[in-house]
This record gives C-alpha cells, structure tokens and sequence, in this order.
C-alpha cells in the first residue's frame, strides 16, 4: 500500500476553510499577512503597523494597509495601542483568528489519520 501525500490531504480537507475565507473577502495575501501576524503573536514579538509595512515579499505598503483594513473588517485582527506612544499600533490575531487557525491545526491531525 502506498503512502498518501500528507500535505495534499490536508490542502483537500481545507477546501471548506478556502472558501469561507472569500465570503470574509480574503484573498491569499490578506490571508499571509494574518499568518504572519499570528506567527509574529505566538513568538511573543510585538508586530507594529510599521512592521507590516516593510513586509516587501507579500506585497506593496499600500497594498499592506488595505489587508490590515479589511482583516480588521473581518474581526480577525486587533489594533492595540502602544500605552507609551498612542501612534504606535500593536497588531495582534483576534479570538476569530486564532478559533480559525485552532481548526487549521485540527485538520493536520485529521490529515495524519488519513494517510496511512
């Protein structure tokens, strides 16, 4: 018996995921730069605006602030402001995010069960 492609299962079972994303008005780079921000948030790294603004391989700064905006839109991110400077705005994954990224996980773990 062959062994399936793990990661093809778990692209299969996310199917689902995919196209409730589009109904939030996601697309792909929305979708990294939320990624990023939750994996900045796991590694206890403070992630700024600024931060996201240099992030030149997702996309442009203009192109950047609008993701923020409509994640923001979507519940899935929060701004939090620096209590030091008020300006300073602290990027971080909403509750949404993080049930969406707990279900991402599950799937691995069902996608394990499946390749055998």
């Amino acid at each position: 018996m062959t062994r399936k492609n793990l990661y093809l299962i778990f692209r299969a079972l996310i199917e689902d995921l995919t196209e409730s994303r589009f109904v939030l008005g996601l697309d792909p780079t929305a979708i990294q730069l939320l990624e990023k921000i939750a994996i900045q948030n796991m590694q206890s790294k403070p992630f700024m605006v600024t931060d996201a603004m240099q992030l030149a391989n997702i996309a442009s700064p203009a192109t950047i602030h609008r993701k923020i905006l409509i994640l923001k839109n979507a519940n899935l991110i929060k701004g939090i402001n620096n209590k030091k400077n008020k300006r300073n705005q602290y990027l971080v994954p909403s509750s949404l995010a993080k049930a969406y990224f707990h279900k991402l996980s599950m799937l691995m773990i069902d996608a394990q069960k499946f390749e055998k």
